[in-house]
């Protein structure tokens, strides 16, 4: 016993040190100290490691039910400090997502259990983040309510900083009121406080912030006076973010005296430092300042354009169903606080499995509408082929339809000629059927708990016939190694066919963008297969522009891309990664010194009956 508890030691003390410089490894370990702790305090925080790897490896659903355990360990262990605090983290996560109301309950939780206690500066933290949250969500009233009770809290405490911040946000909530006066109050009162503990990123925010304010109050010279402040010292302080968000304040002001030179200076210094830190905010300021620029100059081309990119990054911002989740949150949270406490004691008294199933459930929907949106996104892209595809057989009956009435007309129609016709045409006929067949199967919602062995070979031949043809317009040409002697996988057939079609699609276009910037044309795809200790493996790889040092930790990231707004959505290898976990895989880049991207996918032999692929 002395010697595990000592190991499991050793194990929380690694993954305190160590979390986040190797995920899986701390994943690994996390599992390899609840195999041997005994001790109920030291599950619970190594559930919570665990969690905390599947969140960041984008297993959201296996990351809340390991929170959930964690919590309860807690609550079980009656340690009501640590299971608070834990649905923080929860909330914090959920917040960063997008799921409002999810962050707003768990953060109600902890709220109840601190505002027991003395943490007076952990009660104003969790305030300051709700009052956030309702900002956001265009609730300005609640925001005020949970921005001035962290006031106060953070005036007993004399914390300058926090009180600096938080003046700071409820200067941002009263303009957003239109309540100019008191804005501009709050970021007074937040500038000197800054200008006191000379922070000077603070002080250029607030700059910023009085200067929008007066804007507003059409003081266009204050206003352009306090920009240029900021702008000086978000140079001096090498605050890129800040430097193109005043850029893109001080070309609105003008554009507004009719300087359109200087307007165009700033709102492309805007533009390009948004499009290197690829912020969506940013160049939503950058595009519609120069849509408005070249409207003005009556430039309507450059302006249709620029309005054009303007509406595609609206639209990658905008959550389709956020105006649903916010009259649910609406509802939900309009009852006071004792009924809040009633509900949360309620929640508390649920047993434990069906928690558990309630949000992995929650978790698995919100992954099937990614994976469709992800789905529909590559069937898009690869339209093009596939109706080309379609017509190759569409024509030939086309044409065997003439020759049949061609020869009928001049009487010399013998019947085996129209036999070997009419075979002809129910081969292109049997060819478009299974076209139609294989899209109409792999368009429509695979379900996750749909597991059946699998030859992966099928799903690779299957993906590449559905495009080689577009990939062949395009000069790019794919090599197959597949082995014959393969054993098959245990998963859903069509949603790993899904994956090889979003690494094709990524080559593709990694390919076509090194190609238009070199001479020549050697466009090349392999994909190879084998067996190696007890794991299938698939090998992918391209000559095209490969993946950046800098980007190899975040391509598996949702929403992180690359491409130009609007030329990506940011899910295929987030949606690629997650499939191949769901099959117990593994899917990571190889061999960063060679030429183009390099893609290794490992996945488990599936023993239940031995089968082999085919020849």
């Amino acid at each position: 016993m002395p010697i595990e508890n000592e190991k499991v030691t050793q194990i929380l003390e690694y993954l305190k040190n160590n979390f986040s410089n190797d995920l899986h490894k701390s994943l690994e370990k996390g599992k390899l100290g609840l195999s041997i702790c005994k001790n109920v305090s030291n599950e619970a925080k190594l559930y919570y490691y665990i969690a905390k790897a599947h969140s960041k490896l984008n297993n959201f659903s296996d990351a809340f039910k390991n929170y959930i355990i964690s919590t309860d360990l807690y609550s079980k262990n009656n340690n009501k400090q640590e299971e608070a605090a834990v649905n923080i983290t929860i909330a914090y996560c959920l917040n960063h997502e997008g799921k409002y109301s999810d962050a707003i309950e768990y953060y109600i939780k902890a709220l109840n259990y601190f505002e027991k206690t003395n943490k007076n500066m952990i009660i104003s933290k969790i305030m300051v983040n709700l009052g956030a949250i309702y900002y956001m969500i265009n609730q300005y009233s609640k925001a005020l309510y949970y921005y001035q009770f962290a006031l106060s809290f953070r005036k007993k405490l004399n914390d300058e900083i926090g009180l600096m911040n938080i003046y700071n946000n409820l200067g941002n909530t009263h303009f957003s009121l239109e309540d100019l006066e008191k804005a501009k109050l709050y970021h007074l009162d937040s500038l000197k406080l800054a200008k006191k503990l000379n922070i000077e990123n603070s002080i250029a925010r607030s700059y910023n912030n009085l200067a929008l304010v007066y804007t507003k109050q059409n003081n266009q010279e204050k206003a352009l006076e306090y920009l240029k402040l900021s702008h000086k010292l978000m140079k001096k302080n090498n605050n890129v973010w800040g430097i193109a968000n005043t850029a893109n304040n001080m070309g609105d002001i003008f554009l507004n005296y009719g300087d359109y030179e200087s307007a165009k200076t700033l709102f492309t210094e805007g533009l390009k430092t948004a499009l290197e830190l690829n912020d969506k905010l940013l160049l939503k300021d950058s595009y519609f300042g120069l849509f408005n620029l070249n409207y003005s100059k009556k430039n309507y081309q450059t302006a249709l354009d620029f309005h054009i990119k303007l509406t595609e990054i609206k639209d990658s911002i905008l959550n389709e169903d956020s105006a649903s989740k916010i009259a649910k949150l609406e509802a939900k949270y309009e009852f006071d606080k004792k009924e809040k406490e009633a509900e949360i004691y309620r929640l508390k008294n649920i047993d434990l499995n069906e928690k558990i199933e309630s949000e992995v459930k929650k978790r698995q929907e919100q992954q099937e509408k990614i994976y469709k949106q992800s789905q529909l996104a590559v069937l898009g892209e690869l339209a093009s082929g596939i109706a080309h595809e379609i017509n190759q057989p569409l024509q030939s009956l086309s044409f065997t339809l003439e020759n049949i009435k061609l020869t009928l007309n001049e009487g010399v129609a013998e019947p085996e000629y129209i036999k070997n016709k009419v075979d002809l045409m129910i081969q292109d006929s049997n060819r478009m059927q299974q076209i139609s067949n294989h899209i109409r199967i792999f368009s429509r919602d695979q379900k996750n708990d749909y597991k059946i062995g699998f030859c992966i070979n099928e799903s690779i031949q299957k993906a590449v016939d559905m495009i080689h043809e577009q990939f062949e317009n395009h000069n790019i040409i794919i090599k197959l190694k597949l082995s014959t002697e393969l054993p098959q996988v245990l998963g859903n057939m069509y949603r790993f066919e899904q994956v090889v079609l979003n690494l094709l699609s990524n080559s593709k276009d990694s390919l076509e963008e090194k190609w238009e910037e070199v001479s020549g044309s050697d466009k090349r795809i392999n994909i190879n297969t084998y067996c190696e200790k007890k794991q299938v493996i698939l090998n992918f790889s391209d000559n095209g522009t490969g993946i950046k040092k800098e980007f190899q930790e975040k391509i598996f990231l949702p929403f992180f891309t690359t491409k130009e707004a609007g030329k990506g959505t940011g899910l295929g290898l987030s949606i690629s990664y997650t499939i191949i976990n769901e099959m117990d895989g593994k899917i990571e880049i190889v061999d960063l010194e060679k030429e183009g991207l390099n893609l290794k996918i490992s996945l488990p032999n599936y023993d239940g009956k031995g089968e082999f692929c085919q020849s």
